[in-house]
């Protein structure tokens, strides 16, 4: 399977997943909290810990989950 194939088909087991701005944590480590702050088409700007980092709303999709 190439990558991008396997891009696709990961792509398809996360688009349905809506993002919207609030608190989130990452799969599997509750510890660590991001708040969406911006969501674009192509960008998604999150806060931890009072930094800001900019994510794709692929990324946000396959590792955060709503609190």
């Amino acid at each position: 399977m190439s990558g991008q194939q396997r891009y696709l088909e990961e792509f398809e087991k996360y688009k349905d997943i809506v993002l919207e701005p609030g608190e989130y944590f990452v799969k599997g480590n509750i510890s660590l909290k991001y708040r969406i702050l911006e969501i674009s088409d192509t960008l998604v700007v999150l806060e931890r810990n009072n930094f800001i980092s900019k994510k794709t709303p692929h990324w946000c999709r396959k590792h955060l989950q709503k609190l």
